[in-house]
Protein backbone atom coordinates (compact mmCIF):
# COMPACT_ATOMS: atom_id res chain seq x y z
CA UNK A 1 0.00 0.00 0.00
CA UNK A 2 1.17 3.50 -1.09
CA UNK A 3 1.16 5.92 2.03
CA UNK A 4 2.48 8.80 3.05
CA UNK A 5 4.31 9.18 6.56
CA UNK A 6 6.41 10.69 9.05
CA UNK A 7 8.66 9.80 12.05
CA UNK A 8 11.13 7.64 10.94
CA UNK A 9 13.57 8.07 7.91
CA UNK A 10 12.59 5.46 5.66
CA UNK A 11 9.13 7.27 5.05
CA UNK A 12 11.64 9.89 2.74
CA UNK A 13 12.97 7.24 0.60
CA UNK A 14 8.94 5.71 0.52
CA UNK A 15 7.59 9.44 -0.30
CA UNK A 16 9.17 9.40 -3.76
CA UNK A 17 7.62 6.00 -4.13
CA UNK A 18 4.15 6.30 -2.82
CA UNK A 19 4.19 9.81 -5.20
CA UNK A 20 4.78 7.99 -8.35
CA UNK A 21 2.45 4.99 -7.85
CA UNK A 22 0.09 7.55 -6.98
CA UNK A 23 0.58 9.89 -9.78
CA UNK A 24 0.37 6.96 -12.21
CA UNK A 25 -3.23 5.93 -10.63
CA UNK A 26 -4.91 9.18 -11.14
CA UNK A 27 -3.19 9.33 -14.70
CA UNK A 28 -4.82 5.69 -15.72
CA UNK A 29 -7.99 6.33 -14.01
CA UNK A 30 -8.97 9.73 -14.09
CA UNK A 31 -10.09 11.31 -17.45
CA UNK A 32 -7.16 13.18 -19.07
CA UNK A 33 -5.19 13.56 -16.16
CA UNK A 34 -1.75 13.22 -17.86
CA UNK A 35 -1.04 16.93 -17.22
CA UNK A 36 -1.93 16.31 -13.39
CA UNK A 37 -0.03 13.24 -12.93
CA UNK A 38 2.95 15.54 -14.53
CA UNK A 39 2.76 18.09 -12.25
CA UNK A 40 2.59 15.49 -9.07
CA UNK A 41 5.92 13.63 -10.53
CA UNK A 42 7.85 17.15 -10.63
CA UNK A 43 5.78 18.96 -7.85
CA UNK A 44 5.06 21.98 -10.42
CA UNK A 45 2.10 23.71 -11.22
CA UNK A 46 -0.04 23.13 -14.64
CA UNK A 47 -0.92 25.43 -16.77
CA UNK A 48 -2.63 25.75 -19.41
CA UNK A 49 -2.18 28.87 -21.65
CA UNK A 50 -4.42 30.35 -23.95
CA UNK A 51 -4.20 34.29 -25.64
CA UNK A 52 -6.80 35.91 -24.54
CA UNK A 53 -7.40 37.41 -28.13
CA UNK A 54 -6.33 36.27 -31.70
CA UNK A 55 -3.00 37.36 -33.40
CA UNK A 56 -4.06 38.85 -36.36
CA UNK A 57 -1.87 39.76 -39.32
CA UNK A 58 -0.30 42.93 -39.03
CA UNK A 59 -1.45 45.58 -42.07
CA UNK A 60 -4.70 42.92 -43.61
CA UNK A 61 -7.76 44.16 -42.68
CA UNK A 62 -9.55 42.34 -39.72
CA UNK A 63 -12.18 40.86 -42.33
CA UNK A 64 -10.04 39.26 -44.63
CA UNK A 65 -9.91 35.23 -45.27
CA UNK A 66 -6.55 34.99 -43.76
CA UNK A 67 -7.39 36.56 -40.38
CA UNK A 68 -10.58 34.61 -39.95
CA UNK A 69 -8.36 31.38 -40.44
CA UNK A 70 -6.34 32.73 -37.60
CA UNK A 71 -9.56 33.43 -35.49
CA UNK A 72 -11.08 30.11 -36.20
CA UNK A 73 -7.97 28.25 -35.30
CA UNK A 74 -7.68 30.85 -31.94
CA UNK A 75 -11.55 30.17 -31.17
CA UNK A 76 -11.26 26.17 -31.16
CA UNK A 77 -8.00 26.19 -29.26
CA UNK A 78 -10.00 28.32 -26.71
CA UNK A 79 -12.93 25.77 -26.83
CA UNK A 80 -9.89 23.52 -26.13
CA UNK A 81 -7.74 25.30 -23.41
CA UNK A 82 -11.09 25.71 -21.48
CA UNK A 83 -12.34 22.03 -22.12
CA UNK A 84 -8.66 21.56 -20.19
CA UNK A 85 -8.96 23.79 -17.68
CA UNK A 86 -12.46 22.05 -16.75
CA UNK A 87 -11.01 18.40 -16.62
CA UNK A 88 -7.47 20.16 -14.65
CA UNK A 89 -9.91 21.58 -11.86
CA UNK A 90 -12.02 18.59 -11.45
CA UNK A 91 -8.97 15.88 -11.64
CA UNK A 92 -6.74 18.62 -9.50
CA UNK A 93 -9.40 18.04 -6.83
CA UNK A 94 -9.96 14.38 -6.96
CA UNK A 95 -6.26 14.02 -6.71
CA UNK A 96 -5.91 16.02 -3.49
CA UNK A 97 -8.57 13.87 -1.78
CA UNK A 98 -6.58 10.64 -3.10
CA UNK A 99 -3.49 12.00 -1.58
CA UNK A 100 -5.26 13.01 2.02
CA UNK A 101 -6.50 9.70 1.95
CA UNK A 102 -2.85 7.85 1.78
CA UNK A 103 -1.59 10.12 4.54
CA UNK A 104 -1.17 8.54 8.07
CA UNK A 105 -2.99 9.87 10.46
CA UNK A 106 0.40 10.83 12.16
CA UNK A 107 1.15 12.70 8.61
CA UNK A 108 -2.29 14.57 8.37
CA UNK A 109 -1.77 15.96 11.83
CA UNK A 110 1.65 17.05 10.91
CA UNK A 111 0.58 18.54 7.53
CA UNK A 112 -2.10 20.16 9.42
CA UNK A 113 -0.33 21.61 12.07
CA UNK A 114 2.19 23.69 8.91
CA UNK A 115 1.81 27.45 8.81
CA UNK A 116 -0.51 28.54 5.66
CA UNK A 117 -1.98 24.67 5.59
CA UNK A 118 -5.16 26.64 5.75
CA UNK A 119 -4.76 28.40 2.72
CA UNK A 120 -3.61 25.68 1.26
CA UNK A 121 -6.64 23.17 2.23
CA UNK A 122 -8.76 26.10 1.27
CA UNK A 123 -7.49 26.78 -2.19
CA UNK A 124 -7.17 22.92 -2.71
CA UNK A 125 -3.58 23.06 -4.26
CA UNK A 126 -2.29 19.90 -4.35
CA UNK A 127 0.53 20.31 -5.66
CA UNK A 128 1.69 22.45 -1.82
CA UNK A 129 0.23 19.89 -0.13
CA UNK A 130 2.49 17.05 -1.99
CA UNK A 131 5.35 19.53 -1.02
CA UNK A 132 4.21 20.28 2.87
CA UNK A 133 3.62 15.92 2.49
CA UNK A 134 7.76 15.68 1.53
CA UNK A 135 9.08 18.30 4.01
CA UNK A 136 7.53 16.72 6.89
CA UNK A 137 8.42 13.43 5.39
CA UNK A 138 11.68 14.28 4.93
CA UNK A 139 12.13 16.79 8.01
CA UNK A 140 12.50 19.74 6.14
Amino acid sequence: KHTFNCGHPKYAAKFTTSLKAIANYVQKEYENAEPVARAMRGLTDVQILIDEEPTLLEGVPANDPRNDIIIFKWKENWKIAKRQEQFLESNVSKAYALVLEQCSEAMKTAVKGLPGHEIVAENVDLIELLKEIKGVACNH
